[in-house]
């Protein structure tokens, strides 16, 4: 088994209004930097200046834990 890692990518969120729900915006959806992402943020809120923007953190950990053979189900095999 391998020790979880955690990536982190920050992402840009923005809404019309208030009431209405935050979403993914724009043609790249994260980025590994900080401080890319808050230039892109920056870019966002002056291209869109009445909608609300913001910068959200990912944090992913992925385990890899190895299977022994019984551990596979045999329809999986085909």
């Amino acid at each position: 088994m391998t020790d979880p890692t955690p990536t982190v990518r920050y992402a840009l969120q923005s809404r019309p209004a208030p009431s209405q729900p935050w979403q993914a915006t724009g043609p790249q959806t994260s980025w590994a930097r900080r401080d890319t992402a808050l230039r892109a943020l920056a870019a966002r809120r002056q291209a869109q200046p009445s909608w609300e923007h913001r910068l959200v953190r990912r944090t992913t950990t992925v385990t890899e834990t190895p299977l022994t053979e019984d551990d596979v189900p045999t329809h999986d095999l085909l």
